[in-house]
């Protein structure tokens, strides 16, 4: 059997960029290394590589091993990284850890504690190497060792972790078609995600329960346009996005909290006019996306009614700065009163923008339905991502409103991640961990720390559902239809299975820096790991 160690350089030195061709070589790396075994070239059907709809080819690679009971421990991961490119002139040796770090010493580095941990033989430095390939070499080793366990083990690793999640979406209905074949029962799943910290006391364990659910709310404003010798004669569309930007960005009331966590600040991911060329007229479109995570204290729909209330507010200061500009170009002579033009706009949801133009015109479903069908080859063409195709839907929509006033679109575009946590699902855990905490302590002196919610998004938040129907009714006010962006949260709720998130010890993750804490991999983890498993089957 391989060491762990030799299993994660396996997995480092293979290049996986997370939305490329090159997951699907990672993939069959995995595959490739489970069918180097002698159980499961005995038993190949408790293994494969799963694939349902992925334009890039992308499978959930899963193995299995049979327990004594059919209480099942799922070991999960992702096997896609973040690209090289911060790495530079080092890029050559990413991938090679030990390479890596002679090469890394031989620069300048300024941060004391990068630099103290190159000249400790506990760090290993790589792509991947924190986020998340070592948690998958301890997840591999389980299903790679002789050693038999009452418990049955599912190993799953996917891809597109780092960028939309696909994987794990695509895993649930692995996880349904394996329950049904084989009566397993999902007693927990294991996600073996790193525990960054940048400080130097890493005796600490996380056992996270959960994660932030994450939404992509949008705002795309029509202006009027003009000339800019004549711009008191239009508004253009940036004016107005600026002003709704400058609302929503860092806004504090959009802070959720639940059992003793909050969520942070909302930010601007994407502001930009809709020009196609460059010309001197105003752009007349223009659109932001806004980061929001969130807590389950509030429904997602809710934050609909808090964007328009910032619109509104934003809208009304675009008209009155409007106004005083343009009476003072009437007292210098430049206009006359009665040329100001009306800048009240129109504030619209997707839905209810679709209604009224369903009401308007009796051809608009099928238009529709044609318009989705090209944002659907060109997505799968890889032409254009989820958010373009959802930024040229909506402009597609403001041009069939045919209406002179401005106006201001609002809704949400994908991804779309739940909040969960164990709290919320009615699955006792709390055996699972019996004996953890002890053990932490009589083996390496260390503690155990639990908190609800992974403080960021992850694949957790397609585990489990408490609320499928208000996120059903979340996912109808996306920019894209369901063919084209889904999230199966039917099929999750009914599945429900909880999680501890528990890994190795990372620091400076997707940086020039990234490193693992190589006892946490070789021994820490794979020891608390498997004392959960043998909990499971109790």
């Amino acid at each position: 059997m391989q060491s762990i160690k030799e299993i994660l350089y396996r997995l480092v030195a293979e290049q996986s960029d997370t939305g490329t061709r090159q997951e699907v070589k990672m993939a069959d790396t995995i595959y490739e290394m489970l069918m180097e075994d002698d159980y499961f070239r005995q038993h190949p059907q408790y293994c494969g590589k799963y694939l349902k709809e992925d334009a890039l080819g992308r499978p959930v690679v899963w193995a299995m091993k049979p327990g004594k009971s059919k209480k099942t421990v799922i070991l999960l991961g992702h096997y896609d990284a973040v690209e090289l490119a911060p790495y530079g002139s080092l890029t050559a040796y990413a991938l090679n850890p030990e390479l890596l770090k002679q090469k890394m010493k031989e620069t300048a580095i300024e941060d004391k504690q990068l630099k103290k941990d190159l000249d400790d033989d506990d760090w290993a430095f790589g792509r991947g190497m924190g986020d998340m390939k070592a948690g998958v070499a301890i997840n591999l080793s389980f299903l790679l060792s002789d050693k038999a366990y009452d418990a049955t083990l599912l190993f799953v690793s996917v891809p597109d972790e780092e960028n939309l999640s696909s994987g794990a979406m695509q895993a649930v209905q692995l996880y349904q078609e394996l329950q049904e074949q084989y009566d397993l029962e999902y007693t927990i799943a294991l996600l073996g995600e790193p525990e960054t910290k940048e400080k130097e006391n890493i005796s600490e364990i996380q056992v996270l329960e959960g994660s932030f659910g994450k939404i992509m709310p949008v705002v795309m404003t029509k202006g009027i346009l003009s000339h800019v010798a004549n711009i008191a004669q239009g508004l253009n569309s940036t004016f107005m996005l600026a002003e709704i930007v400058r609302n929503m960005e860092i806004n504090p009331s959009f802070i959720t909290h639940s059992l003793g966590q909050s969520t942070p600040l909302p930010t601007t991911l994407v502001m930009k006019d809709l020009k196609a060329t460059y010309d001197v007229s105003t752009p007349q479109y223009s659109a932001a996306c806004f980061n929001i995570l969130f807590v389950d204290s509030k429904k997602p729909l809710a934050f609909l009614n808090d964007i328009r209330r910032i619109t509104e507010q934003s809208m009304a200061t675009v008209t009155q700065k409007y106004q005083q500009s343009f009476d003072k170009l009437v007292r210098l002579g430049n206009e006359q009163k009665d040329e100001m033009i009306d800048t009240s706009a129109k504030i619209v949801t997707i839905t209810a923008l679709e209604d009224l133009l369903q009401k308007k015109n009796e051809h608009f479903s099928n238009q529709k339905q044609q318009k989705i069908e090209q944002l659907k080859t060109a997505i799968q063409s890889g032409e254009w991502t989820l958010l373009e195709a959802s930024l040229d839907y909506l402009k597609w929509l403001l041009t069939q409103y045919e209406t002179t006033r401005p106006v201001v679109l609002i809704g949400f575009v994908p991804p779309y991640y739940p909040a969960v946590t164990n709290r919320k699902v009615e699955k006792d855990v709390e055996s699972l961990l019996d004996g953890v905490a002890e053990l932490t302590q009589a083996s390496f002196g260390g503690t155990i720390k639990r908190a609800s919610y992974m403080p960021n998004v992850c694949d957790i938040s397609y585990l489990m559902n408490a609320d499928p129907e208000g996120d059903r009714q979340f996912l109808q006010h996306l920019a894209l239809t369901p063919d084209i962006y889904d999230v199966p949260v039917e099929k999750i709720a009914k599945l429900n299975i909880p999680v501890f998130m528990i890994g190795p010890t990372a620091r400076n993750i997707h940086e020039v820096g990234e490193r693992v804490f190589m006892p946490d991999v070789e021994h820490r983890i794979p020891l608390l790991i498997e004392k959960i498993i043998q909990n499971a089957a109790t």
